[in-house]
């Protein structure tokens, strides 16, 4: 939240503004299709409906949370091939 409002450069793009308001159409009963550029599933709609609900940044923890959890995943991968030493 502090990014986007402080640097011209938002942490997120248009895309998560079309995520957002496919999760208030779901939200309010409808489909998240209601918005004209939503071509997503609508899984990603549910996820996000706590955009709706509780906080807009809501989606952006759970992206960011995602990008953590696949970075700690491919560490994994490369400490059980013997790609990476444990001292990185």
């Amino acid at each position: 939240v502090w990014h986007d409002s402080s640097f011209a450069v938002k942490y997120t793009d248009v895309d998560y503004l079309v995520f957002s308001d496919a999760a208030r159409f779901v939200a309010d009963g409808e489909s998240p299709y209601q918005r004209a550029t939503y071509r997503y599933t609508p899984l990603l709609a549910y996820i996000l409906l706590p955009n709706a609900w509780l906080h807009p940044a809501w989606g952006k923890m759970v992206f960011a949370a995602t990008d953590l959890l696949c970075g700690l995943l491919i560490r994994s991968i490369l400490l059980l091939q013997g790609d990476v030493s444990e001292s990185r």
